[in-house]
């Protein structure tokens, strides 16, 4: 019964890191895509009359960031992160999965350090009304915002891989310890 109420907490898990980092990746792509129509509007303007679109720069500021981190749940998910691949190909398949389960730890700590202070500064941001001072006064506090949401996003795909590799770890172990009473 234990095992099954794990695997019922996992699943739900699953569906739901899943599902808020397909939501965040749509809106990380409508950003890119207002951001792509924005810098070629921009450009045709500013060759056809040698004026700028005031803000374009500051918009995209605010845009990057927020790119960037509503995307990460969903690379990580879909496997399109980075990793030290010739070190990792040295390890044994029990070593590959004590060094998941590690490095994912590792991950979950530094991105809950992360995130609390990223949502500390977007509320500070919230507080103060942080603007980009520039051509056009653009409102920083809404990427704050969004960068610690994609913050906390992440740490909930990453406690759901920690999850997923424990599982397997045990799994390994218990097969091996059948194979070592046979």
């Amino acid at each position: 019964m234990a095992g099954q109420e794990g695997t019922i907490q996992r699943t739900r898990l699953d569906r739901v890191a899943e599902s808020s980092s397909k939501v965040s990746m749509e809106v990380a792509t409508f950003v890119i895509l207002a951001l792509l129509a924005l810098i070629i509007v921009n450009a045709i303007i500013r060759s056809t009359s040698g004026v700028v679109i005031p803000g374009a720069f500051e918009i995209g500021q605010v845009a990057m960031p927020v790119l960037v981190f509503l995307a990460l749940p969903w690379t990580f998910l879909n496997k399109n992160n980075y990793q030290l691949d010739l070190f990792y190909a040295r390890f044994s398949e029990p070593g590959k999965r004590v060094a998941d389960v590690f490095h994912t730890t590792l991950y979950i700590v530094t991105l809950t350090i992360w995130s609390y202070a990223t949502a500390v500064e977007a509320i500070h941001s919230i507080v103060i009304q942080d603007y980009i001072p520039g051509f056009v006064r653009i409102p920083v506090f809404p990427s704050r915002v969004v960068i610690a949401i994609g913050c906390v996003l992440m740490l909930l795909v990453l406690v759901r891989e920690l999850a997923q590799r424990l599982q397997l770890l045990r799994e390994l172990r218990a097969h091996n310890s059948e194979l070592g009473t046979k």
